[in-house]
């Protein structure tokens, strides 16, 4: 049996962690200044992956003493594939969030990243993403999130996070059938 290669190279923008073509993570043995002025140690280690609640691969890393938050999708493109035309996101070429293969990743502007979603069925226009809201409360319909938070006075993406169950629903609001 064959034995895989892995070719490492530095995350862009994180100094002292690596990212690998085989999706993996690690840090590297390192010495830092800690707060009252001493060095300070730090062994390398393998980094955590996890999977996030919008079915994306991502980690947490440190810069500059601060956590940062980062899709490893990202991280993989932005140390092995060129961007020369600058654009700002990363398409799943066969729309499975969690393969983050070279091969399966572009560098996309954020139309051609939408218009790839829709053409593969995995997003639906945005004129199929309107759907009617109920309040069990009242039994008011509303025709469409953006109306429901209006009427509630919340912020639409705070809605919709709302009905589809990505946050606590302390309203009285429900997606319709």
């Amino acid at each position: 049996m064959e034995e895989i290669k892995e070719t490492w190279r530095p995350v862009v923008g994180f100094d002292g962690y690596f990212v690998s073509d085989q999706g993996n993570l690690k840090s590297i043995d390192r010495i830092i200044k800690t707060k009252n002025g001493k060095l300070c140690r730090i062994k390398g280690r393998s980094i955590t992956i996890r999977l996030n609640n919008f079915g994306y691969l991502d980690t947490r890393l440190y810069k500059n003493g601060k956590k940062k938050s980062a899709f490893l999708h990202r991280l993989i493109a932005e140390a092995f594939i060129p961007n020369p035309a600058n654009l700002s996101q990363v398409n799943h070429l066969n729309g499975i969030k969690t393969d983050n293969r070279i091969e399966n990743l572009e560098w996309s502007s954020p139309a051609n990243n939408m218009k790839h979603a829709h053409d593969t069925g995995l997003s639906k226009p945005p004129n199929q993403n309107h759907r009617k809201v109920i309040d069990n409360c009242t039994n008011q319909e509303y025709d469409s999130i953006r109306e429901a938070a209006k009427a509630y006075g919340i912020p639409y993406s705070t809605c919709k996070y709302i009905l589809r169950s990505l946050t606590k629903n302390h309203t009285c609001l429900q997606l319709a059938a």
